[in-house]
């Protein structure tokens, strides 16, 4: 609640200028939705803790035929959102494009937030492409976040320390014939992608891990970013609102003056309701959905005993 005022304004006008100015996202009807491939992504690789193999076009995650382990890491560029936007839903998606040759074993594979900064690295294998090739500096092994001079706090990274014990999301992953695999929406993956857009010097991506990591043959080769096929990069599918920057609240002679900018495929509802705050919400304006960035002023004449008045964004 806030009171507003104005010199040589009659006493009638101060009582009349009571307004609260709040956000409502309308969640049925997400503003905007972007669609982003990741833009670092790599494996870690336990028979070979201190190869690396950031350029193929996949990365390993999971458990061999021989009981050693793979862990993926990967990681989204969020500048593209504003930072002051409210995420609304987040979904990651990922493609296999490899599976063992004898009798694959399924099982569930969940993304765990990192918590330190790692590096992607160029390698690319030829012969046993899985194990990479030995790490330059910088680059992200099992031994290390970046090699060689900042280790995991145990070799494959540890729960607690590394990345999240909490995962947030998961999906049991079959054959090739079911990709794409889509992680989310979960309340988990929302958090994680608002906290990284509000603040983006924390954000270090996802650590993918099999559930069960005891199981041989469950290790996959799920598509990277360096994929020759687009359709097996990992995507990160983001809705979100930007709610409005207030630019304007205030007495102006005999109307109330509310001004805000108004960001580009989103919509406005002006609405307002008795000061007592009793009653349903009415429509002042409807200023629909814009094209683009819009200074926006909505003048209203002042009434007795005043007005609650918020935005509704859409």
């Amino acid at each position: 609640m806030q009171a507003m005022s104005a010199s040589g304004l009659g006493s009638r006008y101060l009582r009349s200028a009571v307004v609260l100015v709040c956000l409502v996202a309308v969640l049925r009807a997400p503003a905007v939705s972007v669609s982003l491939v990741s833009s670092a992504d790599t494996g870690l690789i336990e028979v070979a803790p201190t190869n690396n193999n950031g350029g193929q076009e996949f990365f390993n995650a999971g458990t061999t035929q021989n009981g050693t382990r793979n862990r993926g890491l990967l990681r989204f560029d969020l500048s593209t959102i504003p930072t002051n936007a409210v995420i609304l839903s987040a979904t990651a998606v990922l493609s296999v494009v490899h599976v063992p040759a004898e009798t694959p074993a399924d099982a569930p594979f969940s993304l765990h937030r990192v918590f330190q900064e790692w590096g992607e690295g160029t390698n690319v294998a030829g012969q046993s492409a899985g194990q990479g090739l030995p790490a330059h500096p910088g680059d992200a092994t099992w031994s290390f976040a970046h090699y060689a001079s900042n280790a995991w706090s145990v070799p494959g990274g540890a729960a607690g320390v590394d990345f999240a014990t909490l995962e947030s999301a998961s999906q049991f992953i079959y054959e090739l014939g079911d990709s794409p695999y889509t992680f989310g929406p979960t309340p988990e993956l929302t958090t994680d992608v608002q906290g990284w857009t509000a603040h983006p010097a924390a954000n270090f991506g996802w650590l993918l891990l099999c559930d069960e990591e005891a199981t041989p043959f469950t290790a996959r080769r799920f598509g990277s970013r360096q994929n020759a096929n687009s359709d097996n990069w990992p995507r990160l599918n983001v809705d979100y609102l930007v709610p409005p920057q207030i630019a304007r609240a205030e007495v102006t002679a005999d109307r109330f003056a509310v001004g805000f900018r108004a960001e580009t495929g989103q919509g406005y509802t002006l609405e307002f309701r008795d000061p007592t705050g009793g009653g349903a919400w009415q429509t002042l304006v409807e200023l629909g959905v814009f094209a683009e960035v819009t200074d926006v002023l909505v003048l209203d004449p002042i009434v007795l005993p005043g007005r609650l008045y918020r935005i509704k964004v859409y």
